[in-house]
């Protein structure tokens, strides 16, 4: 099985606030983080007990 899940979190709420002003503007770091997850599992098949 494959599982897709897409979210997104905002960094200052886990206390990174670093940033750094851009000579054009803006900010090297925006507060908000996307992130894309792929997990995939296995299903193992159960053991016997003698």
């Amino acid at each position: 099985m494959v599982f897709w899940s897409h979210s997104s979190i905002d960094r200052k709420d886990f206390g990174l606030r670093w940033n750094q002003a851009l000579e054009t503007g803006g900010v090297l770091v925006r507060d908000k983080v996307e992130l894309t997850l792929e997990i995939e599992a296995v299903k193992e098949a159960a053991q016997k007990v003698a």
